[in-house]
């Protein structure tokens, strides 16, 4: 512990180090005793993970066995990457396609740092705020030729609802991870209200044209959901480097089910994938205090 302390000196580095002491210490497999671990495996939830580079998180654990879980990655070389990875794996589809708002073809940018490649042109008018940031000072984030275009290719794009056809019914949790298109996926969502929204958003624009933290919370709010979790990473020092006045410039925010009549609708769709798609994401409290505020029953 003491030397994971002196290698990460920053505010931000030691939050990042608490952050994962607590992954560490979460133990997803709680959930399993507030729902019928059978039947979830006969009817898995359905984990639609849309920019998969990298593959699905490894802290899923003892619960990995209850999702099916649904990769897509336009970046033709990270697709066969994941394509080999799960070819041994049950319950994985991986899928070549950008989603987005058209069907058709689309340009990807792929970046110097791959992660931000994007459909949308990288640099926006703020992204030197985000090379600045204290997250990295010394590494990849302290510079903004991350985002330097290295090469462009033409990838097939298709709405949710069309990539989804004859894939899945429903879709119980939607990570989204597009740099900057995120506004443009959730508006053609269609008829799918998952049970949790994981979405990587920024404040500002980073890409140009892109929808911001705002624009998705609105919409989101309009469906019935509300942000659980705010991002807490990516954050560039006001003065001095202090940790309380950072500013929040891009991260993941977690949206889930209100208590409106239509976040209500949502939760009794299903409300055991419910309780699972929350408490694998750290909000198994949120959930049951949701479940006895709204009077949530449970087989």
């Amino acid at each position: 512990m003491r030397l994971e302390l002196q290698l990460r000196k920053s505010p931000f580095w030691i939050r990042l180090l608490v952050e994962e002491l607590e992954g560490e210490a979460r133990d997803e497999s709680e959930v399993l005793q507030y729902v019928r671990r059978e039947r979830l495996i006969n009817e898995p939830v359905t984990y639609v993970d849309i920019g998969a580079r990298g593959g699905l998180s490894s802290s899923f654990g003892a619960v990995r066995e209850l999702l099916h879980v649904v990769l897509f990655e336009p970046d033709p070389n990270e697709f066969t990457k994941l394509r080999a990875a799960s070819a041994s794996e049950n319950g994985t589809t991986v899928l070549p396609y950008a989603i987005g708002s058209i069907d058709g073809e689309a340009m990807l940018h792929l970046t110097r740092k791959r992660a931000c490649s994007s459909i949308l042109e990288p640099n926006g008018f703020m992204s030197g705020l985000f090379g600045a940031s204290v997250n990295g000072a010394g590494r990849e984030y302290g510079d903004t030729s991350r985002f330097d275009v290295e090469d462009r290719v033409e990838v097939e794009c298709a709405t949710l609802t069309t990539a989804l056809k004859n894939v899945v019914e429903e879709v119980d949790i939607l990570k989204i991870d597009t740099q900057g298109l995120e506004l443009e996926i959730l508006k053609c969502i269609g008829n799918y209200r998952p049970f949790l929204i994981n979405v990587e958003c920024s404040t500002t624009d980073l890409y140009k044209g892109q929808g911001t933290v705002f624009e998705v919370g609105s919409l989101l709010r309009g469906f019935g959901y509300f942000p659980a979790t705010l991002m807490d990473r990516h954050l560039v020092p006001s003065r001095g480097g202090k940790w309380r006045n950072s500013i929040p410039l891009h991260g993941d925010c977690m949206f889930v089910p209100d208590g409106s009549t239509l976040g209500r609708q949502i939760i009794t769709r299903d409300p055991e994938k419910w309780l699972v798609s929350l408490g694998i994401h750290g909000l198994l409290g949120l959930a049951l205090w949701q479940k006895a505020e709204f009077s949530i029953s449970l087989k």
